[in-house]
């Protein structure tokens, strides 16, 4: 029975050890990868770290070898309900790779993560396809597309016979720009019903370059 007592209390030690989780960038999941994820200048990092009684002050942070929440202390927060830690920079990095050093501490453990990440010059990026909803539409149509950078977007809208009925631009830090999901939203209620073509416009290597596209159709 002791040894019994003794192997439920060790279990119940490991259990509460603490632990470094899923990372994202902007709502994006971060993959273990050696080239590093596509990131923005300014971020918001979040880490899932749970444990037993987390401590607040023993976080680290280092980025390139310099730990940012000494400089930088009032940027990050620790939810102990959903087991969150959240740093948003707002001191923009500069373009190229970055190496991360994460760390936490809670009364039985300490733990470490280790990732880099890499920011692009002036380059937007999908994650995926971008999709209209809804579709056939009747009144209004979102694209919807996520962005894995932020910067300008164009959007472009084409009928079959190759004219273009639509144009937007959406410049660096309005709706329709951010990392994560847009979705901007289109009146069709004029348009003659047929099938369009929707082309989503990034800057990628200095140029403008179509970085999506999607069709849907306007039925009334």
């Amino acid at each position: 029975m002791k040894k019994l007592l003794g192997l439920l209390i060790c279990l119940c030690s490991l259990s509460l050890a603490v632990t470094i989780g899923d990372i994202y960038f902007d709502d994006v999941l971060y993959t273990f990868d050696p080239e590093g994820l596509l990131i923005d200048d300014s971020p918001e990092l979040v880490i899932d770290v749970t444990g037993s009684n987390v401590n607040f002050n023993a976080f680290v942070l280092l980025v390139d070898g310099q730990n940012v929440l000494i400089s930088d202390p009032s940027n990050y927060e620790y939810n102990t309900t959903e087991g969150k830690f959240k740093y948003q920079f707002t001191t923009q990095l500069a373009v190229g790779p970055h190496y991360f050093e994460f760390a936490a501490t809670d009364d039985t453990d300490a733990s470490s993560s280790n990732f880099t990440a890499t920011v692009k010059a002036n380059e937007v990026s999908l994650i995926d396809s971008p999709i209209p909803y809804p579709s056939p539409a009747t009144e209004n149509v979102a694209i919807t597309y996520r962005l894995q950078k932020s910067g300008d977007i164009s959007l472009y809208v084409y009928n079959l016979k190759g004219m273009m009925v639509y144009k937007e631009r959406f410049s660096k830090g309005d709706s329709g720009t951010h990392v994560g999901y847009n979705e901007p939203s289109i009146a069709v209620d004029q348009w003659n019903n047929g099938v369009y073509i929707a082309l989503v416009v990034g800057k990628v290597d200095g140029k403008q370059t179509v970085i999506g596209r999607t069709k849907f159709i306007v039925a009334k």
